[in-house]
């Protein structure tokens, strides 16, 4: 965290201005009244176009903090987001509780959950890629041979990504369906028109053909 932003800071600097900066009144006044008027004052001053509704909503019934992060990545984020809320959950009170928000927070969720849901979804599919083979051609071992060219190509290209940029994002994750509606279609022929080992024959020894 790099620094935190909100109304009880501006409120605290407003208090020790009024009082001749002397850090003893670098604090939260004792009386509403004294904090209503305090920011009264500040907002009377501000120039035209500037007040504090980014902060604080109308009737002065909610305010925002906001906190500026350095470069943190998806599990990080939603860690921190965790913390807060169990925090506001176990020291605030209960008209105080709230969740984070803001375009990382929200991103890194829509990211965690995207990418964790294209990594089943897509072992689902291969899943039911090597049953629908297997029915198909009635052959079960037809079906995990069909294991190979579907599951290589995306290991693959998750290998070259983490090699590349040393993490797994959002990119690869969805590109993972595409990649496999492509490989299907490979597989099938591989499958349907691939080399077949055939059993020795005499002293020719392994005859191959295609099917």
């Amino acid at each position: 965290i790099r620094y935190v932003q909100s109304v009880s800071s501006i409120i605290k600097r407003i208090n020790l201005a009024i009082n001749n900066n002397n850090r003893d009144y670098f604090k939260i006044p004792d009386h509403r009244e004294d904090i209503a008027q305090s920011l009264l004052l500040y907002e009377l001053n501000l120039p035209f176009g500037r007040d504090l509704t980014h902060q604080i909503n109308i009737d002065k019934s909610a305010t925002r903090v906001t906190i500026n992060l350095v470069y943190l990545d998806t599990d990080e984020v939603n860690m921190l987001g965790k913390k807060l809320t169990d925090w506001f959950k176990n020291n605030a009170p209960p008209y105080m509780k709230s969740t984070p928000t803001g375009l990382p927070y929200m991103f890194s969720n829509i990211y965690e959950r995207t990418i964790v849901d294209n990594v089943r979804v897509s072992g689902v599919a291969v899943l039911a890629i090597t049953l629908c083979l297997s029915f198909i051609f009635r052959s079960f071992r037809t079906g995990l041979i069909s294991l190979i060219p579907n599951a290589l190509p995306i290991l693959m290209a998750f290998a070259t990504w983490s090699l590349l940029f040393g993490e797994v994002g959002l990119q690869p994750a969805c590109s993972i369906m595409i990649i496999l509606g492509i490989i299907v279609d490979d597989t099938v022929s591989i499958v349907t028109t691939g080399p077949v080992i055939s059993k020795p024959t005499g002293k020719s020894g392994f005859s191959f053909r295609f099917q």
